[in-house]
């Protein structure tokens, strides 16, 4: 006696899929045919795209994410910080360089970005020059300044808080100062050299 199997569940990309398998008819008509139902295809597994990374507006942090190509509704995304180093530290007339680099994946199927940024000429910026006996900064003493792309730090500065600015602002810095070490220890603010 042979049985037909057909494929009643197919299977997914986590699941597996089921076959339903069909007895011939039976030359004694006091027998019926008889089906039995299986889960036995084994799942698909995913089959993911191209993995595709999208940089915040603020370059803080770099997303990845890639969707399986049997399933659209199947995305893995991860989330990492980003670090800035300036490459080459801008003057009062030449533009500078800094490269970003996103922090590994946890996921091995994405790989670590890099991008290089443009810093503008220090003339080109609106930058807020600090009084040069200014030792201490207060918590949001220079956070929500509108237009403002970088502040000029005195050499004298011995204290900030770890709030007195915001996110993404650029220190012009004496090195070896307070205020360069500051700046390496605080995500999201950088600094560059006094020309």
């Amino acid at each position: 006696m042979n049985a037909t199997p057909e494929i009643t569940i197919a299977p997914k990309c986590e699941a597996m899929g089921q076959t339903t398998y069909t007895s011939d008819a039976f030359a004694n008509e006091a027998f019926t045919v008889q089906s039995v139902t299986r889960t036995d295809i084994p799942a698909l597994r995913h089959s993911w795209g191209p993995a595709e990374y999208t940089w915040a507006e603020d370059l803080e942090t770099v997303t990845a994410a890639h969707t399986c190509t049997r399933d659209e509704s199947h995305v893995q995304t991860e989330t990492v910080r980003v670090t800035r180093t300036v490459s080459l530290a801008p003057t009062e007339d030449e533009t500078g360089t800094f490269t970003l680099t996103s922090g590994a994946f946890t996921n091995s199927a994405f790989t670590q970005q890099e991008r290089t940024e443009i810093i503008p000429a220090i003339q080109d910026m609106h930058v807020l020059t600090l009084p040069a006996d200014l030792k201490t900064i207060e918590s949001e003493a220079f956070s929500g300044l509108p237009g403002i792309d970088a502040v000029r730090m005195p050499a004298r500065v011995n204290s900030i808080a770890d709030d007195a600015f915001d996110q993404g602002i650029l220190l012009i810095v004496h090195a070896g100062s307070y205020a360069e070490t500051w700046a390496a220890e605080h995500d999201g603010i950088w600094a560059i050299p006094e020309p």
